[in-house]
């Protein structure tokens, strides 16, 4: 009760914008009355809505807000962020983004509008030989796996996490990988004969074709 009282105390004289956000928002704010000041152009809206989440953050005492493969920021979310990113500094607001690293461009895109408070930027390089053994064991349960394992797994995935959990799932499922004598083994003739995807996103699509 207390977080819906704070939330419509954050909306105040925006409430009419920010209850067309979302259908929960529509919900919790209810018929908010409109006012003659309060047009509704784009500009507004998101000043509204970045307005909105700066006094929760206050009334909350801190809040992070994660957003994942900001790559693919629409233009509306990217113009909200734009404007908490002028106004972060004292706020207590963290703002956490991961982002693909692509053709692109788009993740540099996003670091250049949000440079007046970017603190830190990280890059996350390929796994390394050791890092990748370590994944592959963990996602099989034992470290004993023939080294070949290793070794199809480091091309294919090329270092991505993703990639290589995907791609041993998948081997798994045609029974390429199996144990003998306590060791993981790897049936490489089955493996050139299945013809798997090099890239791990038409691997993920090929999976969701087999779905019902």
């Amino acid at each position: 009760l207390k977080a819906r009282q704070v939330i419509r105390e954050s909306a105040g004289e925006y409430a009419p914008l920010i209850r067309k956000f979302t259908p929960g928002l529509t919900q919790l704010l209810g018929e908010a009355p409109a006012t003659e000041e309060l047009s509704e152009t784009e500009d507004l809206f998101y000043h509204a809505i970045a307005e909105f989440l700066l006094r929760l953050s206050e009334k909350f005492s801190g809040m992070a807000i994660f957003l994942d493969d900001v790559q693919w920021l629409d233009e509306g979310s990217s113009r909200i962020l734009s404007r908490l990113s002028a106004r972060l500094n004292g706020a207590r607001c963290l703002i956490v983004a991961a982002a693909r690293d692509d053709e692109t461009g788009r993740a540099d895109a996003f670091s250049e509008g949000m440079k007046k408070s970017l603190a830190r930027e990280i890059r996350l390089e390929p796994l390394g030989d050791e890092d990748l053994r370590r994944l592959i064991s963990d996602l099989l349960g034992s470290e004993s796996v023939d080294p070949a394992i290793f070794s199809e797994m480091r091309v294919r995935s090329g270092g991505n996490p993703l990639a290589a959990q995907e791609y041993v799932r998948t081997m798994l499922e045609a029974g390429l990988l199996f144990p003998v004598a306590g060791t993981w083994r790897i049936d490489t003739q089955g493996l050139d004969q299945l013809n798997l995807p090099v890239d791990v996103i038409r691997l993920l699509v090929r999976r969701m074709d087999d779905l019902s």
